[in-house]
């Protein structure tokens, strides 16, 4: 009956690894211990229960084996009870037990009495602080500690920097153990949150902008991290809090505020107000049973409304340069003052007056950061600082059930919407007090888990969800048909075109435990698939630029005697923006589709996609009463990052040499999955072992010494690397022009749309332009991976 069991389970694992398409790493904790008699014997057969506090119902259950150890994988992050029950043997229970996630906990040595008055034993529980069934490397901060913590800003990810091994001096990326930060592999309820498109600050920000009321406790493992784990050489786990069988809840309010603030200096100094600062941060969360025993829910509304400025500093021009007047002082002479349009014969260029109208006169000048102007010499152009609105939305919103349908059945789900609209004053300087550029995003996560045990010493873990991240630079800025752009002042027309990217992740993992004797065997099977579109409009709309080129009648020294080459280089800046003159013109024109040729008005469209798979098996092995061995080896098969359009261009491979291919005139063409020329070949041999030991040197729990190796695969900013490599020219088109004569007000150069070749020679791409470089990506291309090793001798 056994076998059978074992042969149907092993049957609907292998059913779920054919039907799954998308996965991510172990989330959930798991348990670990020893049941011994009073004689030091261990006890076979014993029942392990574990409780929700208050419950008479157990929620998962197994069995010692011939040795007294046990084992639960699957175990959902939370607070319990463990009794173990054997015949002959009062009853025993440790409370509390917590577990976390993404670990192993190891639960002290039970030892069962006989039976006396008493038919049951309570026990303080608690996990063993030295752990000494594994030679994984972690760390738990708990929701007490969460809780207790002062957290500016409530953000979760500060909480990093508190663990062992973190490294951050505010200038750089966080790193753990000195990797670089796309090392490491980020989850919440085991599905990936990390933006899998720019991995440049991997643990510093997530696109779902989480909060502290979204997180029950977070675990870091920083080396030799169990078989099952995947995406990264360093693990890093939050998880959602869930319901008990009470009724807990919370609400809170905080407010930052200026009021009591000091002014910034610079503000000081130039007269301004002090930037308002006012930030709001409430919510509230309730959480407990719908069912006792049975169906729990947790809920989290938290809300972010910051009111606040950043001081602005953009370049204006003084009264006497708004009318042409240029000031400049010859060394050793006399201030000397020269009506540039007079000198001319010009009148101001319409369309710049247009943009004048639009611009603080030289009355608002307030202080010399910008411009050529100092306190003691007012000359042509200086700064008029500003309060600028810098404010943010947010709404956070989490929902979370458990459903403990039987011991056999536990189903697990949670949703996390996030909001968050933000000023982006950063992005563009201008005139206007409320930014034009924002970021309006939200993100949508979802993770669900099926915990099944069929039998006493089998358990399967499947889990599977996604999390939806758009990133956008949106603008509120009205362009016209054109952009001018290369004045002495600040151009109030913010020049940013919109631009983002949408990150979208997908995940399933599929876990299995089977404790067989002394072995505890995990297997499973995990993918990621990530699908990113990005969009850029960058260049799409004609820009003329001012200067005083070759095309142009520029100032000389003997128009303004005694000049300096600085103030002659200003006085044709100041020529060029008032008259108008245009010396260059560019416009950028993108492909919509293989076959559209150049389209104006068209961006730069992209839709790459990496689909990652792995399978892993490990054994840990209580050779001896007191030492374990880990042993387990993990398959990776790496995604090949794709453009769903194949809209990239590489180089054509002559004779299976990308060397001598780069040295002829080889030709570029499309490339990508849909045209039958993948970016790269996947890589097939990418096993990574992990071993280690974990020695209880007397036997108490209270010292052990550890021991460990392993191989860890990672993704260093994948498809950003391989993007790079394949963005060709050919499919970006660039007009531009220099040495122009003429201005605004006359009548602008026609832009003509540069011709559109696909396929191209590498001498095709050096004639249209010298400077030109080629990439192409090895065929070959080898995985990033990290190798780890560790010992060490640990006493409590």
């Amino acid at each position: 009956m056994r076998q059978r069991s074992a042969l149907l389970f092993l049957l609907a694992s292998l059913l779920l690894l054919i039907l799954s398409s998308t996965l991510q790493a172990q989330f959930s904790g798991r348990l670990a211990g020893t049941v011994l008699d009073a004689s030091g014997s261990p006890v076979p057969g014993a029942a392990v229960s574990l409780f929700l506090p208050g419950s008479d119902k157990p929620v998962l259950t197994t069995k010692t084996v011939g040795d007294g150890t046990w084992r639960l994988i699957g175990v959902r992050p939370a607070d319990y009870d463990l009794s173990f029950e054997a015949t002959g043997f009062a009853k025993t229970t440790l409370r509390p037990i917590a577990v976390d996630p993404a670990r192993e906990t190891t639960v002290q040595t039970v030892t069962l009495a006989l039976p006396t008055v008493s038919q049951s034993v309570d026990v303080a529980g608690d996990a063993q602080s030295i752990q000494t069934s594994n030679a994984e490397i972690s760390a738990t901060i708990t929701m007490e500690q969460i809780a207790k913590l002062p957290i500016i800003d409530r953000d979760p990810l500060a909480l990093i920097q508190t663990l062992p091994g973190v490294t951050s001096n505010g200038n750089s990326p966080t790193t753990i153990n000195g990797l670089r930060t796309s090392y490491s592999n980020m989850t919440l309820d085991g599905i990936n949150i990390q933006d899998n498109y720019i991995r440049d600050n991997a643990l510093d920000y997530t696109p779902n902008r989480i909060l502290v009321g979204q997180v029950r406790e977070m675990t870091l493992v920083t080396s030799n991290a169990n078989s099952a784990a995947s995406g990264g050489a360093t693990q890093l786990a939050f998880d959602t809090p869930s319901g008990t069988n009470a009724f807990h809840g919370n609400a809170y309010w905080y407010n930052r505020n200026s009021d009591f603030a000091a002014n910034d200096w610079f503000n000081n100094q130039a007269g301004l107000a002090q930037p308002r600062l006012n930030q709001n941060q409430m919510g509230g969360s309730v959480g407990g049973p719908i069912r006792k025993n049975k169906l729990f829910f947790y809920s989290n509304y938290e809300a972010v409304r910051t009111n606040q400025q950043l001081p602005q500093d953009p370049t204006i021009l003084t009264d006497d340069a708004r009318n042409g007047i240029f000031t400049y002082q010859p060394r050793g002479q006399a201030v000397q003052k020269v009506n540039l349009l007079t000198l001319r014969g010009i009148s101001i260029d319409p369309y710049i007056q247009n943009l004048l109208q639009q611009v603080p006169g030289g009355a608002a000048i307030n202080n010399f950061e910008v411009g050529d102007s100092s306190p003691g010499l007012l000359k042509n152009a200086a700064g008029y600082r500003y309060n600028q609105r810098d404010n943010e939305v947010r709404d956070n919103v989490t929902a979370r059930f458990d459903y403990n349908l039987s011991t056999r059945h536990v189903f697990t789900g949670s949703y996390i919407w996030n909001r968050d609209n933000a000023d982006r004053p950063d992005e563009e300087l201008d005139f206007s007090q409320v930014p034009r550029i924002t970021n309006p995003n939200h993100s949508h996560f979802l993770s669900l888990g099926w915990r099944w045990t069929p039998t006493a010493t089998i358990t399967n873990e499947l889990r599977g969800g996604f999390n939806i991240a758009p990133g956008d630079f949106a603008t509120s800025q009205q362009f016209g048909s054109y952009l001018v752009t290369g004045m002495l002042f600040t151009d109030p027309v913010t020049e940013g075109l919109a631009q983002g990217r949408a990150t979208n992740t997908y995940s399933i993992s599929d876990n299995a435990g089977w404790q067989r004797g002394r072995h505890f065997i995990q297997f499973g099977f995990h993918t990621q698939q990530v699908r990113v579109h990005t969009y850029d409009n960058s260049g799409i709309v004609p820009t003329y630029t001012l200067a005083m080129g070759t095309g142009q009648d520029a100032l000389t020294r003997n128009d303004l005697p005694g000049i300096s080459s600085t103030d002659l280089a200003t006085a044709n800046q100041l020529l060029a923006t008032l008259g108008g003159y245009i010396d260059s013109y560019s416009q950028t024109f993108n492909v919509t589709s293989r076959t559209s040729g150049f389209t104006p008005g068209a961006g730069n469209v992209r839709n790459f996609r990496q689909s990652e798979y792995a399978l892993y098996a490990q054994d840990n092995w209580k050779l001896f009463q007191r030492l374990t061995v880990n042993a387990g080896l993990r398959w990776e098969l790496p995604g090949v990052v794709d453009e769903r359009d194949s809209l990239e261009l590489l180089p054509v491979i002559q004779n299976n040499d990308p060397v001598q291919t780069l040295l002829s005139n080889a030709t570029l063409n499309f490339a990508g999955s849909s045209v039958g020329r993948p970016w790269y070949h996947r890589d097939m041999k990418d096993f990574a072992p992990n071993i280690g030991l974990a020695w209880d040197v007397f036997g108490n729990g209270k010292t052990a010494f550890r021991a460990g190796y392993s191989i860890s695969y990672v993704n260093d900013a994948t498809i950003v690397a391989a993007e790079t490599m394949a963005e060709n020219t050919g499919l970006i088109g660039i007009s531009s022009d220099v040495g122009l004569s003429g201005r605004v007000s006359s009548g602008l150069p026609a832009i003509v749309r540069p011709a559109y070749q696909v396929p191209l020679t590498l001498a095709d791409n050096y004639a249209n332009d010298p400077l030109n470089t080629v990439g192409m990506i090895n065929p070959g291309l080898n995985t990033p991976y990290v190798q780890q090793y560790s010992f060490g001798l640990q006493h409590e």
